[in-house]
């Protein structure tokens, strides 16, 4: 997998996930994948090492995967938007994304 798709992937897992993520965690991975900062940028801010925001967004990721790879809700995400774009009835189709926000 290229970089690029690899950022867009774990933005995309994080964006599902980031309530599972510690504050710092959360903002780490934001500068990082949302905000396109480097580990040098977000090690300044925050006043940490590089190696320090490396292993971090390291270990985010691996947790990310483990995540998607035992509950799916982003694949599942993904199914029901396909599923939603087939339905013709507009009413139908916003109670169920509605329903889907429960």
């Amino acid at each position: 997998m290229n970089a690029k798709k690899n950022i867009i992937k774990y933005s995309e897992l994080f964006l599902h996930y980031k309530n599972l993520f510690t504050k710092k965690q959360i903002d780490y991975l934001i500068d990082y994948f949302l905000n396109d900062l480097s580990l040098h940028e977000i090690a300044k801010k925050y006043n940490l090492t590089t190696a320090t925001i490396a292993d971090s967004i390291k270990r985010s990721k691996e947790t990310l995967d483990f995540y998607e790879n035992n509950l799916h809700l982003f694949a599942k995400a993904i199914k029901r938007s396909k599923l939603y774009n087939q339905i013709d009835d507009k009413s139908i189709k916003n109670k169920l994304v509605e329903i889907d926000k429960i």
